[in-house]
Parts: structure tokens; C-alpha cells; sequence
């Protein structure tokens, strides 16, 4: 007769191993997964109070071109979040006049 239980008990040990390996690697990603996941959440949260707080409320005023060659301009107000593409300059200083008076 052969001698299984050794084999048998080899066996149990080797399946435990590599169990327990997958395990860890599965726990390993899992931690992995969320300390990404967390310093993505803190990167955003440190830009959004790097944007409100430190950049300040000054208006952003950007000459750009169109498809067609065409400028105009694009205005953003970081106080309200409105952004608007206006034409002329003169539109431009109407908005900014308005903005003030509205502040």
C-alpha cells in the first residue's frame, strides 16, 4: 500500500500556501486601491481650496480666436462661476461694470 498521507497533508499545505498568498495580494490591491482613491480625493480638495481661496476673486479675461479667425473674448467670474464669450471690448467693459455694481 502507498503512502498517501504524506502526500495528502503536502498537498493541504501547498493549497493553504497559495491560498493564503492570494489572499494578501488581493488585500495588498484592495490597500492600493484606496490609498489611491484617497490621495486623488485630496488632490482635488487641495485644488479646489487653492482655486477659491488663494487665487482670489479677480476676473479672468482671455482674448481667443474661433474656427473661422475670428476674436473674441471669454470672460470668467470666479465669485458666481458664470463665463460668458463676448464679442467686443466694449462688451467686456460693460460686463466688468456690471459685475462690480452688482457686488
Amino acid at each position: 500500500m502507498k503512502n498517501t498521507t504524506g502526500l495528502s497533508s503536502v498537498n493541504r499545505e501547498s493549497n493553504r500556501l497559495s491560498f493564503l498568498s492570494q489572499t494578501t495580494e488581493i488585500s495588498i490591491q484592495a490597500e492600493n486601491f484606496c490609498s489611491d482613491f484617497y490621495q486623488k480625493l485630496l488632490r482635488i480638495i487641495n485644488t479646489y481650496i487653492f482655486d477659491s481661496l488663494l487665487k482670489g476673486s479677480e476676473p479672468k479675461i482671455i482674448q481667443k480666436t474661433n474656427k473661422k479667425g475670428s476674436f473674441f473674448w471669454q470672460v470668467y467670474d470666479p465669485v458666481t462661476g458664470e463665463r460668458k464669450n463676448l464679442i467686443s471690448d466694449q462688451e467686456v467693459r460693460e460686463w466688468l461694470d456690471n459685475r462690480y455694481y452688482y457686488l
